[in-house]
């Protein structure tokens, strides 16, 4: 699953912190609910990626995700705008081996 937030680079820098702290922790918990346990998982900013077995708990953790970035009172939380997450899923095999680039096992 990959997953970024529309209109994350319009925010200012103050807010960042903010913002991550209630995106982690949205996402942390969210896997906690769905019971869901990731093969792989990495943020770069807004960007997440998540690689898991289950595909049917990867799907229903994205609608919930998208349903709570939705529903969520962005301006009680001092944001003057709303955010929307853009989420693609892809279902195949994976590889895992080393990551010969960042010398780490994948």
């Amino acid at each position: 699953m990959f997953l970024d937030i529309a209109g994350y680079s319009s925010l200012h820098d103050s807010h960042i912190p903010k913002f991550a702290l209630f995106l982690n922790g949205l996402l942390s918990h969210r896997l906690k609910e769905e019971g869901l346990n990731p093969i792989d998982i990495n943020s770069w900013g807004d960007a997440i990626y998540i690689a898991a077995s289950d595909q049917t708990k990867l799907a229903s953790f994205a609608l919930s995700v998208r349903q709570t970035l939705e529903n969520a009172s962005w301006e009680q939380m001092g944001f003057s705008r709303r955010f929307q997450a853009r989420i693609a899923l892809h279902s195949g095999n994976a590889w895992v081996g080393k990551d010969t680039l960042r010398g780490k096992k994948e």
